[in-house]
């Protein structure tokens, strides 16, 4: 089973509900062994990649779990203050995805569809996902005085998952800011990306080589 789009790694994958149904299958079927592929080529992913983990990890144990109970879970943990404007932001991403699928037919689904496009990802729809990070960040700032760990610990959970759009928009909007603008959103997230260990933006090539021809 695929888990992730090869060619736009930073990129979501609509596969985070269908796990259920296929391991439902896969039981029925009397299987054993179940290898779902996914970026095993770095440390560190975006585009809520960790839930769909969390999810293999809840079904591959119970196929009869959840889906909804196992979302909200995980949420409710992970993001702690920030799981509403998070679970937002998931939402919008899984609802798009969806729209894309059924109104775009040059996307199938496929794990190398050209989804690195602002055909697909119009400007607007990033922008509300960056205005739900700015959320989500909010949410969580009496951590810092209640509890250092977790605020340290929550806030680069939030800060993984703003990886895709504002790599996304870094890249397909550059036009659409001034230098310094520019500049400052790229040296942040090549910082960020560095710090957090994402490293790849497609399966076989280093996201270093985009940073280089930033400048970095």
């Amino acid at each position: 089973a695929y888990e992730t789009n090869f060619r736009a790694a930073l990129y979501p994958y609509n596969s985070w509900s269908y796990v259920y149904d296929s391991f439902r299958f896969y039981y029925e079927q009397n299987a054993v062994y179940v290898f779902n592929s996914g970026q095993v080529f770095q440390p560190c992913f975006t585009a809520f990649t960790t839930l769909k983990d969390y999810l293999d990890s809840r079904a591959l144990f119970n196929v009869n779990s959840s889906y909804e109970e196992d979302v909200d879970r995980f949420f409710s943990y992970y993001f702690r203050a920030a799981k509403d404007p998070m679970r937002r932001f998931y939402e919008a991403v899984r609802t798009y995805c969806n729209h894309l699928r059924l109104s775009e037919g040059n996307l199938t689904g496929n794990i190398y569809d050209v989804i690195d496009s602002s055909d697909y990802w119009p400007q607007g729809v990033l922008q509300n996902y960056l205005d739900l990070i700015e959320e989500a960040n909010e949410a969580i700032l009496p951590y810092r005085e209640q509890n250092a760990a977790l605020y340290e610990t929550t806030a680069r959970h939030i800060k993984i998952e703003s990886i895709f759009p504002r790599y996304a928009m870094a890249t397909l909007y550059a036009n659409r800011f001034n230098e310094t603008k520019l500049k400052e959103m790229r040296s942040s997230l090549v910082e960020d990306c560095r710090l957090l260990g994402i490293t790849n933006h497609k399966e076989h090539e280093s996201i270093e080589t985009i940073f280089a021809q930033w400048g970095y």
